[in-house]
């Protein structure tokens, strides 16, 4: 089961009349029980996945009836309350929003009850905080298992002389943010300037949400950004066309001269 899967199953379980919006808590019913969720569902999903909250208008018969609530994580559409929007009913006028958004304030007393209900299902979201001395064996066994699952092209070898690499020269030389998850460390991003020198999420948390927080955490407060990722590695170069980084070259190898080829990205 992926992260979303668990996270869709958990919220399907807390929805309720009180995690509903206000205007539609006296028609709400288990059957249709993704009515009047939309909006503290999209919240919770941003705190557990990351990405953005988007709004749009929801219309039938050529009127507007409400809004509808919904997330794009990943540079992927999610709605997880889709199913509450009738046949004969259509969304226009996407509009990606802050979490500031006035409307926020109509249902803040629901959106509490239902995050509340998923962190009792899941444990908590994904916390970000500056990495310690001490984090460092944990980052190297993050670092070990993310390359290990996505970097076919390596040999055991090298993986074993780029790890000592990680652990000596790399963790220390680097700004590190660590992820935290249940107070257990899932994913690392090291910052040097304006360049992201290394972003690793351990395998069990891919697809949760993590690398996106992790790097929105250095994009956010940063004009421009650039980073180098291995060609074989096309998983990793399309997240990160996902969230805005375009090419800007290519090198046949790597900056220590592994003849590993890699594409240079910029955003901003």
């Amino acid at each position: 089961m992926t992260a979303t899967d668990a996270l869709q199953h958990a919220l399907h379980t807390a929805w309720s009349a009180d995690t509903c919006h206000p205007d539609d808590r006296a028609s709400w019913s288990a059957d249709r029980a993704a009515r009047g969720q939309c909006g503290t569902t999209a919240l919770v999903v941003q705190d557990y996945l990351g990405g953005e909250v988007v709004v749009g208008k929801v219309v039938r018969d050529g009127g507007v009836l409400c809004d509808h609530w919904w997330n794009r994580v990943e540079g992927t559409e999610l709605d997880l309350t889709a199913s509450g929007i009738r046949p004969d009913e259509t969304v226009v006028d996407a509009t990606v929003v802050r979490r500031d958004h006035p409307a926020v304030a109509g249902f803040a007393d629901q959106y509490g009850a239902l995050r509340a209900r998923v962190e009792d299902l899941l444990g908590s979201p994904v916390q970000l905080r500056p990495a310690t001395a001490a984090d460092r064996p944990g980052l190297v066994r993050i670092w070990r298992r993310a390359v290990e699952a996505t970097h076919a092209f390596l040999t055991p070898g090298e993986v074993d002389r780029i790890e000592a690499q990680v652990r000596a020269d790399v963790l220390p030389a680097l700004a590190v943010t660590v992820a935290v998850r249940d107070h257990t460390p899932v994913g690392w991003i090291g910052v040097d300037g304006d360049r992201v020198e290394a972003l690793f999420v351990d395998p069990g948390a891919h697809r949760g949400g993590v690398g996106t927080a992790l790097l929105d955490s250095v994009v956010s407060v940063r004009p421009v950004v650039l980073l180098d990722v291995n060609e074989q590695n096309p998983g990793a170069l399309a997240f990160y066309l996902a969230r805005g980084f375009v090419r800007t070259g290519r090198s046949e190898r790597d900056a220590e001269g592994r003849p590993f080829p890699v594409i240079h990205l910029r955003r901003g």
